[in-house]
């Protein structure tokens, strides 16, 4: 952590000082490619498969995963920002309890609200909430329900460069704190780099129809969930760290089918405590392939 506050601070005097050599205040503001580029489309549904894994010295599962967004709406010139307001879900299906009472499934319904103040220059305060369910969908109660915030800075360096800064807080979350870290560099138009925690991606454009991607990702969710028989554990977390390729075909009304094939890694099963039955509270799990077709679109 304390590595993390440093980079940030690095970061922030250089960022400071780029500008300070760069370019004046009265100067016109360069594009941003972090907010104003942005290639994700309005609507992403798709479902992934998890080869089945063992969870150490104990049973395997399999999992399936559907999970989606949606853009609401956009909202301009609201308390001197503008307002984008989404759609979260995912449910998450285990094939078996693995010898260790996994839930059923688990799900998250959220709700993703971003306020976005520009300064002059284009630099830019972001303040996200993401309130909502996250929890084992047998347990919907108070407890379930989190709201993750994240509090950002963004700076574009030139047109084809931006970068950012900041951090997520999620209470009642195993991780308290996300890092919000790195630049997004776009020079050409057939070529994109997402250099950023906790997701980084390339994206290769060969024409309007095909275009192709690797990414690597940092996941960790904690879910309230419903125990079976006598244990007492409130929370499961699941993390994991992601590499993947993929292929996306666009077509002429704008709606992309995505394939994607991938390692996940560094799989962990986290419950918070150790029960009476000593099953241990972090369980290591097998690193497993997974595939995901998926599709997004326009409205």
């Amino acid at each position: 952590m304390r590595v993390l506050w440093i980079c940030l601070f690095l970061l922030s005097i250089s960022v400071s000082y780029a500008t300070a050599q760069a370019s004046a205040w009265d100067e016109s503001a360069p594009v941003c490619q972090i907010l104003d580029r942005s290639p994700d489309p309005d609507y992403t549904l798709s479902l992934t498969y998890v080869e089945e894994g063992r969870f150490r010295r104990y049973g395997t599962s399999r999992i399936l995963l559907l999970d989606g967004e949606m853009d609401l709406g956009y909202y301009h010139d609201i308390y001197c920002g503008d307002i984008d307001v989404a759609f979260d879900f995912s449910a998450l299906l285990f094939s078996s309890s693995a010898e260790i009472q996994l839930p059923d499934q688990l799900v998250i319904l959220a709700v993703d609200a971003g306020w976005t103040w520009r300064y002059i220059n284009d630099m830019a305060l972001q303040v996200r909430m993401q309130p909502g369910i996250y929890s084992d969908i047998e347990e919907f109660a108070f407890r379930t329900l989190s709201l993750p915030v994240s509090v950002a800075g963004v700076m574009p360096l030139n047109p084809e460069l931006s970068a950012t800064a900041g951090f997520q807080i999620r209470p009642w979350f195993d991780r308290l704190l996300m890092p919000i870290l790195g630049v997004v560099w776009q020079p050409e138009n057939w070529i994109r780099v997402e250099a950023t925690l906790p997701e980084a991606r390339v994206l290769y454009y060969y024409d309007a129809e095909w275009s192709g991607f690797l990414k690597w990702a940092w996941e960790s969710t904690t879910y309230a969930i419903k125990e079976k028989g006598d244990f007492d554990r409130k929370h499961l977390t699941l993390e994991s760290r992601t590499t993947s390729a993929g292929v996306t075909y666009t077509r002429p009304d704008g709606l992309g089918i995505t394939g994607e094939f991938g390692m996940i890694m560094d799989r962990k099963a986290i419950f918070g405590r150790r029960d009476s039955s000593g099953i241990p509270a972090n369980i290591p799990i097998e690193d497993e392939i997974f595939l995901r077709v998926g599709v997004g679109g326009p409205f």
